[in-house]
């Protein structure tokens, strides 16, 4: 009898999943691709595609024990944001037995309520918080807090900056609720006090109950008047000052505390955090990489796609080795009004570094109300700057 071979399934077709089906090739292991999008970027790719929606689990698990029959299911895995995706893969997973965070661990990701109340039961810095169910809840909370400046944000379901407000007053609760509401699956809102200091983005990977720290990056952010959407990550580059050690120490602690907290294994990850002069915490933590972070870390020469493809496939990984002598910075760029896209090639061209585009020319773009809204983004050491604008705006096409 021969041999099954080996089949690793991926929930979701993008382009940001192209980087980890040719990981998988490389391995010798053959690819899968469900996408209800006919025409996704992954379908070339693949060895198999089917036209299913990464929400359809019943589907899905009926063609993969059709599938089982002739290959091994080796591994499962998501790079898509969608919480169904992100749900269906750990279900998905379990099924077939192979390596993957567990549903709990998605679901206390995709509810911030349940990862705020995992992060305070087990002694995880973070900021005091309440969900509230209304705004009557919220200001209540906010009298009784003591703090003249405080954080609203969706409980579940969303990624990124999408409804948060910083108040400073009832009145300004009272205006943004329903907004920031809007954005929650379950209509509920997150009322937590605002911690001053530097905003870091903490990603790595994570095998059994081994995490590894790829990057510290300091993050950036449009700020208050553009809904804090971020605009770019600079790596951290670590000295051997005790002032360093002291706050890589704090980071890799609170990393694990948040990671055990939520029972996270087998996957990567993402945490973000606040660092002011005694102290880290967290924000919040995920199941993927931070917006494009998996180019950074390919920029600095860390195949984390391969690394990924080796946890859900069952086999050992160790931490690379990084040059970290210069730091890397990825910066998105943003519409600052509206207007008919055009790439300036000259200036792309004298650029050092790398330049990569999400709008077409010709794209009618206007000023960003997500991250989702980027024209392209840059990836360079941090000492390399464009000396011109990379593109810029006609008003007719």
């Amino acid at each position: 009898m021969n041999e099954k071979g080996k089949l690793v399934v991926f929930i979701g077709g993008s382009e940001d999943h192209i980087a980890f089906l040719r990981a998988s090739k490389s391995k010798g292991l053959n690819t899968v691709v469900f996408d209800l999008d006919n025409k996704c970027a992954s379908k070339k790719e693949a060895d198999l595609f089917f036209q299913i929606s990464t929400h359809d689990f019943e589907e899905i698990l009926l063609k993969l024990k059709e599938l089982s029959k002739e290959y091994c299911i080796s591994g499962v895995m998501t790079y898509s944001s969608s919480p169904k995706a992100i749900l269906n893969t750990s279900k998905i997973s379990a099924h077939f037995e192979t390596q993957s965070y567990s549903f709990e661990s998605a679901s206390m990701t995709i509810d911030k309520s349940l990862m705020k109340k995992a992060f305070l039961e087990n002694d995880v810095p973070t900021a005091e918080a309440r969900i509230t169910r209304n705004a009557e809840e919220a200001i209540d909370f906010f009298e009784n807090c003591g703090q003249q400046t405080m954080i609203m944000k969706p409980s579940s379901g969303v990624s990124g900056s999408k409804g948060i407000s910083q108040i400073k007053t009832a009145q300004e609760i009272i205006n943004n609720y329903d907004h920031v509401a809007s954005f929650s699956t379950d209509s509920k809102v997150i009322i937590e006090s605002f911690i001053d200091g530097d905003e870091y983005s903490i990603d790595g990977i994570i095998s059994k109950n081994n995490p590894i720290i790829l990057s510290v990056c300091r993050k950036y952010s449009l700020g208050k008047s553009e809904n804090f959407i971020m605009s770019g990550f600079t790596s951290v580059k670590q000295s051997s000052s005790s002032k360093d050690e002291v706050f890589f120490e704090r980071i890799e602690n609170a990393t694990a505390k948040a990671l055990e907290a939520l029972k996270i294994s087998d996957s990567l990850f993402s945490l973000d955090i606040i660092a002011s002069r005694n102290e880290v915490n967290v924000v919040e933590c995920g199941i993927l990489l931070d917006c494009k972070i998996d180019r950074l870390l390919s920029f600095m020469g860390i195949n984390i796609y391969e690394m990924m493809i080796s946890v859900i496939s069952g086999q050992s990984i160790s931490s690379p080795k990084v040059d970290n002598s210069s730091p890397i910075s990825l910066n998105f760029l943003f519409a600052n009004k509206s207007g008919y896209f055009q790439i300036n090639q000259d200036a792309v061209d004298q650029f050092k570094g790398q330049v990569f585009w999400e709008q077409t020319p010709g794209s009618l773009v206007s000023k960003p109300k997500s991250i989702s809204d980027i024209l392209g983004w840059t990836i360079s050491v941090e000492e390399s700057k464009p000396q011109k604008e990379l593109y810029f705006l006609n008003e007719s096409v």
